[in-house]
């Protein structure tokens, strides 16, 4: 069975997005198919997957999707936003401009059928983009119960750590979020990171994803994360295609 869901969670400032869009890029160029989503309502997340459409309307955005009543496929597709650069991958966002009174909460059961919609959808891979915060958001705590796949990014620092013993509290209490399952990701991983320090206070982790200038740069010009001439970027590259490999691309 292919794993099709992705959760993609983890600490401010570990690259969620950035990794959710080089992941995704990845994926296409075994040709799949992938679907991008974002529901962060403190950070309109379109126009920084595509800063083209920063001055887009809420037909474009997931959000009045997800206030609807009736969700049907046809709305779906409409608010599905094809990236300039990569013909594979689809993007789903908030609009610039809208904030959390813009929708109010999402309710659950619309959360619930929004994600049978996007399951039967043709996308070969669905990535959710996760809140940093899961208690405050329905739509992450849904991902990451429904996910076949959950990658847990950790920035290598004390406050990494911190966030970690915080918010897997909850996680683990519940074993419909599967805790125990979580791929444990390092990242951004600097030359100076105390690696060996962050080892012991999250009790090992799976992978590390290097700090790419590169990387980053593409990220914020809306470009594809896809060929880097620096040691760093093409090691940074290396680590996605691993994680790609052999957390996802398997039955």
């Amino acid at each position: 069975m292919i794993k099709k869901i992705i959760a993609v969670w983890g600490s401010n400032g570990s690259g969620k997005s950035c990794t959710s869009l080089a992941i995704g890029n990845m994926l296409t160029h075994y040709k799949k198919n992938v679907l991008i989503i974002n529901t962060s309502t403190s950070i309109p997340h379109l126009p920084v997957f595509i800063p083209s459409l920063i001055d887009t309307s809420a037909e474009n955005s997931v959000g009045s999707l997800l206030s609807e009543k009736n969700i049907t496929e046809e709305k779906l597709k409409n608010k599905i936003n094809i990236h300039p650069h990569n013909k594979m991958i689809g993007i789903m966002a908030l609009t610039s401009g809208e904030n959390p009174f813009t929708y109010g909460e999402f309710e659950r059961s619309n959360i619930l059928e929004f994600f049978r919609l996007i399951d039967d959808s043709p996308f070969d891979y669905i990535i959710f983009d996760c809140e940093s915060n899961p208690i405050y958001d329905t739509t992450t705590l849904i991902a990451l119960e429904l996910s076949d796949v959950r990658l847990e990014l950790i920035t290598p620092d004390i406050k990494g750590a911190e966030f970690l013993k915080t918010q897997t509290s909850y996680l683990k209490q519940e074993k419909k979020y599967s805790y125990e399952e979580y791929i444990k990701i390092i990242s951004p991983l600097r030359k100076d990171s105390p690696l060996s320090l962050i080892n012991s206070l999250i009790d090992g982790y799976d992978y590390t994803i290097p700090l790419s200038k590169e990387a980053n740069n593409a990220f914020s010009a809306g470009a594809m994360p896809s060929s880097f001439s620096q040691r760093e970027g093409i090691l940074y590259l290396k680590s996605i295609n691993k994680i790609v490999k052999e957390q996802i691309l398997i039955e």
